[in-house]
């Protein structure tokens, strides 16, 4: 049991005299790892034998054995005792083994360094949080919560938000087990109270904890789900109330639940494979790989994609299941930027890029007329479903804009320079967004509020055009470019620069 100086008191009597041994004896040694654990810095043996109780033979017989095997260290100079390296050998085990403290990293310390405040993360065990990891504030004054405490549910941010996207009925049976302490006059102490609580945490997809736990302390936290919406953990970031106010602990919560998605998606399998769908795959028939391919169009009518190589007078065709190289168009290269689409109705439309900003234009006539001005370099376009509006990327800046029929432009999308550059864009026939991560050796699709919700892995480091077609519509075709790539990137991605075909999911 607890006590108030923080130490722990394990009061199991001493088994019968001789060898301690079998269940009696490891749970002596997990409760002195305890009591070791719990103490604010080293602890002498003088307190050992008060907080345990124990005999003193058995004491020392305990405590050599753990030393012995690395679980405890002892200070020469002083004989006081401390958690040994063993301990952490093993705590890395556990994360190597999920992967989760890998990937959730690179978003705890974006998350830090976009706040100023300790991020943190955090997985659900026997009824409480457990700290994976943290990245923590600059500011002399933050938030200090060790790794491996045990934080409780119903007064932290990552807490309610574990809570909230649990299964019903493990939720309402950890409700039914849990003591609602109360460690501030904010704290939550009342079960109807946190469903409520919960309820909105669901909905909205982070949670707040407002000095529920600690005076003077603010987070915000949110759940990490796998692909089937099981729990994996959460993150969140903490900081002192007068940093981290109200008003942006609100702001901060949209972001949170976007960084704890971003983790999520990226423990899931990829979607190709799943559904019937296949993973990517080079078309069958091609020679010699373009060096960058490009403009990737499917012909309905005669039930064909075309795409080029951007850097030669180079033209292919992919029909019936197979690619095949055909005469080159009149011009030797197609721009990257200010590459024409079309819309149902046979209007041509384009992107012209001039001084760091680009005109949308569409063909009225012989001429080309304007329709809007984005302060962008747009590389990529796309009509989506119904033909609405228009999708335009900018792969320089890793935005997408969506344009309206009115020509009224505002941003969609943000791709994290982590995840590559949209270098080409589709939508599909249920109306997402698809891009092609340049240099992110992979796709993703977006939804309907421009957040990544799916990932594809491609065995190519660089995709560059997208286009949708076959005989249902849902066969997505990439192209992809091998110039600039390393030798060593190329011993892994052999095919870069070829065509590639998916069964969209």
């Amino acid at each position: 049991m607890d006590n108030d100086d923080g130490f722990q008191r394990w009061t199991q009597p001493d088994p019968v005299a001789g060898p301690a041994a079998g269940a009696a004896l490891l749970r002596k040694a997990f409760g002195l790892l305890d009591i070791i654990a719990a103490a604010p810095g080293r602890v002498v043996a003088r307190d050992l034998l008060a907080r345990s109780g124990w005999p003193r033979p058995t004491l020392y017989r305990i405590l050599g054995a753990l030393i012995e095997e690395g679980y405890v260290r002892v200070d020469p100079a002083t004989q006081a005792y401390t958690l040994g390296y063993r301990p952490i050998e093993l705590a890395q085990n556990v994360w190597a083994g999920s992967d989760l403290a890998a990937v959730a990293s690179p978003e705890l310390r974006r998350l830090r360094d976009v706040t100023g405040e300790t991020a943190y993360l955090a997985v659900l065990q026997d009824g409480a949080m457990i700290a994976l990891g943290k990245f923590e504030s600059p500011h002399p004054e933050r938030s200090a919560a060790r790794l491996g405490v045990r934080k409780p549910l119903h007064c932290t941010s990552q807490g309610k938000a574990a809570l909230a996207f649990l299964p019903e009925r493990a939720r309402e049976k950890l409700l039914s087990q849990m003591r609602l302490d109360a460690y501030t006059p904010h704290t939550i102490v009342r079960a109807q109270e946190l469903r409520r609580e919960l309820a909105l945490i669901r909905e909205r997809g982070y949670a707040i904890e407002d000095q529920e736990i600690l005076l003077g302390a603010r987070c915000v936290g949110a759940p990490i789900l796998d692909a089937a919406g099981a729990l994996l953990g959460a993150i969140s970031v903490a900081g002192p109330i007068h940093r981290l106010t109200v008003q942006r602990a609100e702001r901060l919560g949209p972001e949170m639940a976007t960084a704890a998605r971003h983790i999520g998606l990226q423990l899931r399998p990829a979607d190709a494979g799943r559904d019937g769908s296949r993973p990517p795959r080079p078309s069958p028939g091609q020679g010699e790989p373009a060096a960058y391919g490009a403009a990737p169009t499917w012909d309905e009518g005669r039930r064909t994609l075309t795409w080029i190589d951007a850097r030669a007078p180079r033209a292919f065709e992919w029909r019936d299941g197979r690619c095949r190289e055909i005469a080159a168009p009149q011009t030797s290269s197609l721009a990257l930027h200010g590459e024409p689409t079309a819309n149902g109705d046979g209007e041509t439309w384009r992107a012209r890029v001039a001084k760091g900003a680009t005109a949308i234009e569409r063909m009225r006539g012989a001429a080309f007329e304007p329709v809007a001005t984005l302060k962008a370099e747009i590389g990529a376009l796309a009509w989506s479903r119904g033909e609405s509006c228009l999708y335009a990327a900018d792969a320089t800046r890793g935005t997408i804009h969506r344009i309206d029929a009115r020509g009224d432009a505002r941003l969609f999308s943000r791709v994290a320079p982590v995840s590559g550059e949209p270098r080409g864009i589709a939508v599909d026939g249920e109306g997402r967004l698809w891009i092609a991560l340049y240099d992110g050796w992979g796709l993703a699709r977006l939804s309907a509020e421009g957040e990544i919700d799916g990932v594809v892995a491609l065995p190519a480091p660089r995709p560059t055009g997208l286009a949708f077609g076959g005989d249902d519509g849902r066969m997505l075709f990439v192209t992809t470019a091998c110039e600039g790539v390393s030798a060593q990137a190329l011993a892994h991605a052999p095919h870069s620069g070829l065509l590639f075909e998916l069964r969209a999911p």
